[in-house]
């Protein structure tokens, strides 16, 4: 999902210095408006909940439950049973 994100970054900018090439305002920091940048970001912003997400998930899985011993119940599972 990163890499879709660098692809549309990379397209917008390529968009944005056709067009400052056009109009001779390659070196204007005012040219470009912010409104361009939303997509990118929006899609940025998307990926890192989806990531900090699925590392919860992941972490929550392989964290391991102890019982009221103290014993792991992943690791003794006999002791359950009996």
């Amino acid at each position: 999902m990163r890499s879709i994100t660098i692809v549309i970054a990379a397209v917008v900018e390529m968009k944005r210095l056709k067009l400052a090439k056009e109009y001779g305002v390659v070196d204007d920091p005012d040219a470009m408006s912010i409104l361009c940048w939303i997509p990118q970001y929006l899609l940025f912003g998307i990926t890192e909940i989806l990531t900090v997400f699925g590392l919860q998930v992941l972490f929550y899985d392989d964290q391991e439950i102890t019982g009221k011993d103290g014993q792991s119940i992943k690791s003794t599972p006999n002791s359950i049973l009996s």
